[in-house]
């Protein structure tokens, strides 16, 4: 996208002029490294890459947008300690169905990973979550959609649960 004023490209991902935000990654990718500088992944960014694996994020990244992994192929996911915001009006994993393992650095200060439970550290609320979930005792809260697009039979439900969102 050279000489493009509003989009540029690098390694195949297509980023905002600056490339401080992944806008689109196209379909047929097995992998993906954001390189430092990006801040963003942008809703829907990775959406439909069934055949993407992998994505590394870097530290400097703050935010990720709503369903940025939707339907991708993803098998594991490292959320790093920069993040701190995650747009939760969908699931970012939903229809993830070969995700089997979410990892969020421990030097995040908002979210944290157990169970394969995406948690919001400030009011331990589940915020996604994918096929293999195991819900940890002591969450209270499940967020409004955190389990949409999942695929799993059942699940249990710890006793300390109060609140499930729609």
């Amino acid at each position: 996208a050279e000489g493009n004023p509003l989009y540029s490209a690098k390694d195949g991902l297509l980023y905002n002029k600056e490339k401080t935000a992944v806008l689109f990654c196209p379909r047929g990718r097995t992998e993906a490294v954001i390189p430092e500088g990006v801040t963003e992944i942008q809703g829907h960014a990775f959406s439909g890459c069934s055949s993407l694996k992998t994505v590394e994020i870097p530290e400097g990244v703050t935010e990720i947008g709503d369903e940025a992994f939707e339907n991708s192929g993803l098998t594991e996911i490292y959320i790093p300690g920069s993040v701190k915001i995650i747009d939760e009006t969908w699931n970012l994993f939903r229809g993830c169905k070969n995700l089997q393992k979410i990892e969020v650095s421990e030097e995040n200060e908002v979210y944290y990973a157990e169970g394969n439970c995406l948690i919001n550290r400030g009011d331990r609320r589940v915020v996604a979550g994918c096929d293999v979930s195991v819900i940890p005792e002591g969450i209270e809260e499940i967020g409004e959609r955190a389990f949409h697009g999942c695929g799993f039979e059942s699940i249990e439900l710890p006793e300390t649960l109060v609140t499930i969102g729609r």
